[in-house]
């Protein structure tokens, strides 16, 4: 009875020296007949050099520019949606700010806090192609008319959508501040105050 030696991976017998890989050291330089694995110095077997790929897992790449690109992708996303969302009445903290031709309205007394401004008139500030984000839940607390046009003299307010409930009027360059304090959802412009 031949007793075996254990191999390099602890396997004994016939089979296991059979799918045991078997490498000498040469130097790094191929042969005719024997293929090197020039990372490790060794001499393979022909199969084994053909074989070797598909046991061989491919080496991971660094995830190193994954998390900066993956950040940069998204915020270029979300850059390039907030340009086709539709329009908000726009918000200021300047005092009074409001830009010739327009008129504008404050959740604040004397021009501060949110501002929503318009240059044409709308049906409703809730729902509307412009819309006043703080107008369906706070009431507006100055308003400024800074309209330019000859054909009209002020803006007329209404409590209700589609010019309902007819709140006051406010003459070109005519400013709201003091006792100002309603729930305002649409106006327009109109030729007498």
């Amino acid at each position: 009875m031949s007793s075996r030696q254990p191999g390099p991976s602890g396997e004994t017998g016939l089979r296991g020296a059979r799918h045991r890989r078997r490498r000498t050291a040469v130097d790094a330089a191929p042969t005719a007949d024997h293929g090197t694995d020039h990372q490790k110095g060794i001499r393979m077997s022909s199969h084994e050099h053909e074989h070797e790929h598909e046991s061989t897992p491919a080496p991971r790449r660094p995830r190193r520019f994954r998390r900066p690109l993956a950040v940069a992708v998204l915020t270029g996303a979300l850059a390039a949606l907030s340009l086709v969302v539709p329009g908000t009445a726009n918000a200021s903290a300047q005092a009074w700010e409001c830009s010739s031709g327009d008129v504008c309205v404050w959740n604040a007394t004397n021009g501060t806090g949110s501002r929503c401004s318009w240059t044409n008139a709308d049906p409703d500030w809730w729902s509307g192609s412009i819309q006043c984000s703080w107008s369906d839940t706070q009431n507006a607390r100055s308003a400024y008319n800074r309209g330019t046009s000859s054909s009209y003299a002020g803006v007329a307010f209404y409590s209700g959508a589609n010019y309902s409930g007819y709140l006051g009027c406010l003459s070109q360059n005519g400013g709201w501040d003091d006792d100002f304090n309603v729930r305002i959802r649409s106006h327009r412009w109109v030729t007498s105050c």
